[in-house]
């Protein structure tokens, strides 16, 4: 069995394809969640479901950072996460991929997963008198594909 500690995890947010220039720098926690929405069907007269209906495929997380005023990603590399997470434009947000590689991507054959048609929003900014400075953005993706690095 293989398993991976967070200190080897690396993700990048890109417009179009991985760029290893973009990795997420000062990362505390990534996270995804793929719900099928699974309804059960019942039948009036039997207690058990009759069957199980898929619904609607959502795809979701969080990403946590500490704030690194140098980092920057998405379009061209140039935007900060605060502007990938909507900023201050009231115009439509971007959609971006989001790429997870649980094992870094040193090598070719690693784990990647990678999230397409990501929007995020709902980001946070938080700050304590004794912690560092923490950003964070909920996303939602349209789609999941599982893959190794070449």
């Amino acid at each position: 069995m293989v398993t991976y500690k967070g200190w080897e995890v690396k993700a990048e947010i890109e417009v179009t394809v991985p760029n290893e220039d973009n990795s997420i720098t000062y990362m505390e926690s990534i996270s995804f969640s793929r719900s099928d929405g699974l309804d059960e069907v019942y039948e009036i007269g039997t207690r058990p479901a009759k069957e199980l209906k898929e619904g609607n495929l959502t795809v979701s997380g969080t990403i946590k950072r500490k704030i690194d005023t140098s980092w920057t990603g998405g379009t061209a590399g140039t935007q900060k996460f605060f502007e990938i997470c909507g900023g201050s434009t009231t115009a439509a947000l971007t959609a971006y991929y989001l790429y997870i590689y649980p094992a870094g991507y040193d090598a070719t054959g690693q784990p990647e997963i990678q999230l397409g048609g990501v929007k995020f929003f709902n980001y946070a900014l938080e700050v304590s008198e004794t912690g560092f400075a923490v950003e964070s953005a909920d996303y939602k993706a349209i789609t999941l594909t599982y893959g190794t690095t070449t």
